[in-house]
């Protein structure tokens, strides 16, 4: 049924029963795990994060428990990133 035809009470309802989750883009993905866009969109390749879904242009988006869950499994760890110092 789409929710158009629910009317606002009826959406309301239907707002209850599913939970709405945020979603994020994958600069918001790559900002939150430290790690370059280009990184996210090669794992996605890979198949190690997949995004939870696309928009109908073709941008990835992923879940908060997503996110979650791949941080638990892979935590970043400060020996991965290079720092580079000029003197």
């Amino acid at each position: 049924m789409a929710a158009w035809s629910l009317g606002l009470e009826g959406l309301c309802q239907l707002c209850t029963i599913y939970a709405i989750e945020r979603t994020l883009t994958s600069h918001e993905v790559a900002h939150l795990l430290g790690v370059n866009i280009k990184t996210i969109q090669r794992w996605d390749r890979e198949g190690r994060l997949k995004p939870a879904g696309r928009t109908a242009t073709g941008r990835r988006y992923y879940t908060e428990d997503q996110i979650r869950a791949f941080r638990q499994q892979r935590p970043v760890s400060p020996r991965l990133r290079k720092i580079v110092a000029y003197c």
